[in-house]
């Protein structure tokens, strides 16, 4: 009886043991989650410090970006307008009855515009490449 007395005590130390073991894994594990709780708010604290700051900035930061697309969007049109103006004379000929391909083409020409070989003989058209 003495042995299960004995057996029965190293079994309530052992499971006392274990059972304070994982607690203490538990408290490790609740404090690394805490841990990056914190690190998270204090990040989002700083980026909404941030917004904050340049808050004021955004409307000009946007004034500029929509003069920047309005820009560009313009020299697009540009370039479409001559190539609209291409199209039509190629239009234009072809229900005429005189379809004929163009003998050259020049492009990145450093001038405003070029010349390029039409059916009807040579014209003046403005290169959208320029």
């Amino acid at each position: 009886m003495v042995n299960y007395k004995d057996h029965l005590q190293s079994q309530g130390k052992h499971m006392t043991q274990k059972d304070s073991n994982k607690y203490m894994k538990r408290d490790a594990d609740l404090l690394v989650i805490e841990k990056r709780n914190f690190f998270s708010l204090l990040c989002l604290e700083l980026e909404a410090q941030l917004v904050h700051v340049n808050l004021a900035q955004l409307p000009e930061m946007f004034q500029r970006l929509v003069e920047t697309q309005v820009d560009g969007h313009s020299q697009f049109l540009k370039c479409w307008e001559a190539v609209k103006t291409v199209t039509d004379q190629m239009g234009r000929h072809k229900l005429s009855g005189a379809v004929a391909a163009p003998t050259s083409l020049s492009l990145g020409s450093s001038s405003p515009s070029t010349t390029s070989s039409t059916p009807l003989g040579s014209q003046h058209v403005a290169s959208p490449f320029t």
